[in-house]
Formats: structure tokens, C-alpha cells, sequence
């Protein structure tokens, strides 16, 4: 997700973490680490190895479709998850998308997500 000063996309972070946490798995933000001696590489290494990734489009960055790319092209179960009416570019529109107004039927649709992911890693 962008790094922008967006107070929805803090409490959309929020719920990623929530709802992952019910399942087990941790959550992370590379800019809320200050251990990280360069973002890209940290962040290509835990792309190529996460049990899944989560991707937020609802702020148009560069950075977040190359990361959707990578974490596809690593084989990681990607959900991407936007703001209600995001527009998207055409090479993205065939992704399931969770479309969020508000963050319960953020979490309703992350759980059912992640509850599939889960199940099929064994969880």
C-alpha cells in the first residue's frame, strides 16, 4: 500500500493486521521498521517468501503495482484490496478485488480471503 498520510488507509492497515492475526500470520509494513537498511531489497525478499500478500491500490503509486507484479511472479497468493470506486488500469481489472467502503466490510471480506488461504496452507 502507498505510504501516504491517508487516515484510511491507517485504519485499513489496522484491519489487515487484525485479521491476520486471527489466523496466525503476522502482518507487516516495511515503513514502520527502523531496522531496515533499504526498503527494496527487504521488500522483494519478504515478497519471494510470505505466505501471502496483501495489496492496496487505492492510491495510484508505482511502486505498489511493481510490488502486485513481483508478489505475483513469486507465486504468493495475492488479495488486493482498494477503496470503493478506485479506479483501476485495464491491466489489473481481472483481479478479484476487495472493495472497501468501511472497515467492517473490509475485515468481512478479508476474513473469508484469508480463511481460504489458510485452509489451503494447512492452517
Amino acid at each position: 500500500m502507498s505510504f501516504c498520510e491517508d487516515p484510511a488507509l491507517a485504519d485499513a492497515y489496522d484491519s489487515f493486521k487484525e485479521i491476520c492475526s486471527e489466523f496466525d500470520y503476522e502482518c507487516s509494513r516495511i515503513d514502520q521498521e527502523c531496522d531496515v537498511p533499504r526498503v527494496m531489497p527487504e521488500l522483494l525478499q519478504r515478497l519471494g517468501t510470505c505466505a501471502f500478500c496483501i495489496v492496496d491500490l487505492s492510491h495510484e503509486k508505482a511502486n505498489v503495482y511493481y510490488e502486485l507484479g513481483y508478489a505475483e511472479a513469486s507465486k504468493r497468493p495475492v488479495i488486493v484490496t482498494a477503496k470503493k470506486n478506485t479506479p483501476l488500469p485495464f491491466d489489473v481489472k481481472d483481479i478479484p478485488v476487495i472493495f472497501w467502503d468501511s472497515q467492517k466490510s473490509l475485515k468481512e471480506q478479508l476474513r473469508k480471503r484469508i480463511k481460504s488461504i489458510a485452509a489451503q496452507q494447512g492452517r
